[in-house]
């Protein structure tokens, strides 16, 4: 709860103009991993698609089964059109307060009951009336319960269309080993959603993609996606999970937001990913071996290997950082700049771009199909620190121990 505090902390002063930079935008798979550890990890499930459809069922579930009622937490507005109970009622994180003072805190929020909203209007449920809202943007709730009472969309293809993206897939994951699904259910979700995809049971009415979608980046929008850093690793990942997928996969559709839009980077199947490995494998091993002298923490050498990978993408584009610029996006504090704020942000790009690469790695070998000679790079891999870790400075991110390293590092493209 400190950790959460903090963040929101940060987020209202980087809204009210302040310098300080709000903390990565990976809070999710940061608190799943933190629950995933704690003694609480026997009850948290990441599931294959979206969850609120898993979630209105467990609620169902939950309520048939005890005759309590269940509360669903959450930020997604269709927990409120799903069936799930006739007493479920659902709290949205947005509307959480706190008040009371220190030592006597209470923590209030505005809930619904979707069941009995949908009772009070004279409707069975409110999948009508969010699809006539849906359609019609401007549509008040009143007007789209009186459309919904005069309609008849049984065989409406647009209404079947959206009904059909709120059930959540056929896909029967106890036909999958044990150890798989294990794994499967402790990826982060956008990772898992996407190793789901591939899997051979999973159901695809015809050849197409999979999906990735990337969260979206504090960065400079004026500039390209912070993610083109660490991108090639990213696409080693992808070619070595499409090399052993379902064979109506073809490609890896990479979705990243630009301002209000969301673009697609196509990665298609292709050889050579295992010549990339290897050689990963032994570039984090070299960059272990080097940092050694300088007593450098585990999340110190990931973070020193993504700010190389940032450096060779702005290299590409003959746009480098000053000495001092990549010391403070190191050290995490006096970020001012524009270039320093994407930096910044491709830094955390290419550190997930890693974790991708680790948890789609650990996924084959599960599977029991990743060949021995990448074993060192999964050993080299399996030393990253949980994400907090990665992303947050310590007392021992000094500009001292930065500031060398930095020089260093730039020297090797003053060399090229």
């Amino acid at each position: 709860m400190a950790q959460l505090a903090l963040k929101k902390e940060a987020m209202k002063a980087y809204k009210e103009g302040s310098k300080k930079m709000p903390a990565p935008p990976f809070l999710v798979p940061v608190v799943l991993e933190a629950l995933l550890a704690s003694k609480f990890g026997n009850v948290v499930t990441v599931v294959p698609a979206e969850a609120d459809t898993y979630c209105a069922e467990e609620a169902a579930s939950y309520e048939a089964q005890t005759g309590k009622m269940a509360t669903i937490i959450t930020n997604d507005s269709d927990l409120l059109i799903q069936a799930s109970g006739a007493q479920t009622r659902v709290m949205f994180l947005t509307g959480l307060m706190r008040s009371g003072e220190p030592g006597s805190r209470r923590v209030e929020a505005n809930v619904y009951f979707p069941a009995k909203v949908a009772a009070s209007v004279g409707l069975d449920n409110l999948l009508l009336p969010a699809f006539f809202m849906n359609d019609d943007r401007h549509l008040s709730f009143d007007a789209a319960v009186a459309k919904s009472k005069k309609s008849n969309l049984d065989n409406d293809a647009g209404f079947l269309a959206f009904q059909r993206e709120l059930q959540k897939p056929k896909y029967d994951l106890a036909e999958l080993p044990a150890p798989v699904i294990e794994t499967l259910q402790r990826m982060d979700p956008r990772i898992a959603e996407l190793a789901h995809q591939t899997m051979p049971t999973f159901p695809h009415p015809k050849p197409q993609p999979a999906n990735m979608f990337l969260v979206p980046l504090i960065e400079d929008m004026g500039r390209q996606s912070a993610w083109i850093a660490g991108q090639e690793f990213r696409n080693a990942a992808y070619r070595m999970t499409l090399s052993g997928a379902s064979k109506v996969i073809y490609r890896v559709d990479e979705y990243t937001r630009r301002g209000t839009t969301c673009f697609a980077d196509p990665h298609p199947a292709g050889l050579g990913w295992k010549h990339d490995l290897v050689a990963f494998g032994e570039m984090f091993a070299n960059v272990r071996e080097f940092l050694v002298g300088h007593q450098a923490t585990a999340a110190q050498r990931f973070n020193y290997t993504a700010m190389w990978y940032v450096l060779t993408a702005l290299a590409r584009r003959d746009r480098l950082l000053s000495h001092e610029q990549v010391t403070r996006v190191l050290v995490g504090k006096g970020l001012g700049a524009k270039e320093e704020m994407h930096a910044s942000a491709m830094c955390q790009a290419a550190i997930y771009s890693f974790r991708i690469l680790k948890q789609l790695l650990a996924l084959e070998k599960t599977k029991g199909i990743m060949d021995e000679e990448l074993a060192p790079l999964a050993a080299e891999l399996e030393e990253m620190p949980p994400l907090a870790e990665l992303c947050e400075k310590t007392a021992a991110d000094t500009a001292g121990f930065w500031g060398g390293l930095a020089e260093g590092l730039l020297e090797t493209f003053d060399d090229e």
